[in-house]
């Protein structure tokens, strides 16, 4: 049991904090290695506001979807800030706890999320998610150039801040329960769902791969520039 456990609730939860951890860690030295190039703070420079805002966008909308109360939201620069978002929430709600944890992570999550659809779409157009693989590639080439640029904009918003990360470990405990608790309904009511959440990590660990692969690619693809 305690091992159905670990491969199901357990790898969703180190799935979703180490992808946001990942993608953090990746994404920052690409928005580093161009405010250096700049010369300026990310607060700052044009570039980097599309990300910025979809960062702290995602924060207030998914936080307010839990009832989380918004005490402060703001989308401009101040200082080396270009935006926060402050929330205010009951001590003792679990709900509002979860809340804080998935409003927390949520621009790395989203971002990675809109970057694997739209990829999608240009990649592979008007082909089942089943059938995508080499032979049944056909990129639009407009849209590919559209979502490169989109990709890098929303990877330069996809760096969780330590006030960020603080929010997420203080939400962990109400998302790993939630998650102990879908894993005892499922063993008692459909023990063979199970199966299927194990084959649901798997794919979640595809996908934030593919994402981490693509966020490498351009940090590097930045490096080369910045050399210059």
């Amino acid at each position: 049991m305690l091992m159905n456990l670990m491969t199901t609730a357990g790898a969703t939860l180190v799935l979703w904090c180490g992808l946001a951890a990942l993608l953090t860690g990746i994404n920052h030295t690409t928005l580093q290695r161009l405010v250096n190039l700049a010369q300026r703070d990310s607060a700052h420079v044009w570039w980097a506001k599309p990300g910025l805002w979809w960062h702290e966008t995602t924060h207030a909308l998914v936080g307010a979807l839990f009832g989380l109360r918004v005490a402060e939201f703001s989308l401009r620069a101040r200082g080396e800030t270009a935006g926060h978002v402050t929330f205010r929430l009951r001590r003792w709600s679990w709900w509002q706890h979860l809340g804080l944890f998935l409003a927390a992570g949520a621009p790395v999550w989203t971002s990675a999320c809109a970057i694997l659809l739209v990829g999608k779409a240009v990649w592979w157009p008007r082909v089942a998610w089943a059938a995508i693989g080499q032979s049944t590639l056909a990129p639009n080439w407009p849209g590919v150039l559209a979502w490169g640029l989109m990709s890098l904009a929303l990877s330069l918003g996809a760096v969780l801040s330590v006030a960020d990360l603080r929010q997420l470990l203080r939400g962990t405990p109400a998302a790993a329960a939630l998650l102990v608790v879908v894993f005892a309904v499922l063993a008692w009511a459909w023990p063979t769902g199970l199966a299927a959440w194990r084959r649901l990590n798997g794919l979640l660990a595809v996908a934030g791969l593919v994402v981490a692969g693509l966020s490498t690619g351009l940090s590097l693809l930045t490096a080369g520039f910045a050399r210059r």
